[in-house]
């Protein structure tokens, strides 16, 4: 759309995404506790992404442009996906034997187990129900345990 923000469209696993956010935030820190261990984290935040209405074009309503998709909202951004915010964190520790050092670790994924909704069905003429249905979402909380050994 001219003058319009500019929203490149991005495309995964038969999944459709405008990627365009106004402000985005990361930080990470680390603390070393006694005993050796290490205490990190990350938070991450964006502004939702766009989620522009649109409706496939038919033959009978454009002829032979009826591949187009054709926008329904004043602007590609009219209406925005939730903010994204996501915390993960990290505790480890290293433990010595001699010549071997084997670091034990411990993640905690998406800490505040968000369920922020990252794309949805768009088309206003999808199949009767489907308009709005979630296509994808922020991955649940995960925990993970891993060893690093080293030699």
């Amino acid at each position: 759309m001219d003058g319009g923000q500019f929203v490149p469209q991005a495309g995964a696993s038969g999944l459709t995404s405008y990627i365009n956010a106004k402000w985005q935030f990361n930080a990470n820190g680390m603390y070393q506790a006694p005993y050796g261990i290490d205490v990190s984290a990350n938070v991450f935040g964006r502004q939702g992404y766009p989620f522009p209405l649109f409706r496939q074009s038919t033959a009978a309503n454009m002829g032979a442009d009826s591949g187009l998709q054709v926008l329904v909202t004043p602007t590609m951004d009219y209406f925005r996906y939730d903010n994204l915010w996501d915390t993960d964190l990290r505790v480890a520790r290293v433990f010595k034997f001699q010549r071997v050092n084997v670091r034990a670790i411990g993640d905690l994924f998406n800490v505040f187990n968000a369920n922020t909704v990252l794309v949805r069905n768009n088309n206003l003429g999808a199949p009767a129900g489907t308009f709005n249905t979630i296509a994808q979402n922020l991955s649940p909380r995960i925990f993970r345990v891993g060893l690093v050994v080293g030699f």
